[in-house]
């Protein structure tokens, strides 16, 4: 009986001791997305990695962002071009200036996105 109470005071202190070592996760948000910059995370509601760029780029397969966007910001001061495929093709969704919002599933535009120009 002495050794069961030992080892369920042991498991206990394990839980306990994982519990500790876990803290919150980050939190991303909107304010995030600097000025002049065109910014994406892929979680819906501003969450998730987050990337911004200031140039356009053909691919964002290689910065780890392609199909891979649920929400997007335009903290510029023109339009920007979220492309369903690289190099600048396939489906468009136009962005106005200091837009921002994010896509959730079934919204055919989330996780679509493989490439952005800056106007």
């Amino acid at each position: 009986m002495k050794k069961l109470r030992i080892a369920a005071a042991g498991a206990v202190l394990a839980v306990s001791a994982s519990v500790l070592l876990v803290g919150p996760p980050a939190q991303a948000a909107l304010s995030q997305c600097g000025s002049s910059r065109a910014c994406a995370w892929t979680e819906p509601n501003y969450g998730g990695p987050f990337g911004s760029w200031t140039t356009s780029r053909s691919n964002l397969q290689t910065v780890g962002f392609g199909n891979n966007i649920s929400s997007m910001a335009n903290n510029r001061t023109r339009s920007i071009g979220w492309f369903s495929e690289t190099g600048y093709t396939g489906a468009l969704f136009s962005q106005p200036a200091g837009g921002a919002g994010f896509f959730n599933f079934p919204d055919p535009r989330a996780d679509t996105f493989s490439s952005l120009f800056l106007y």
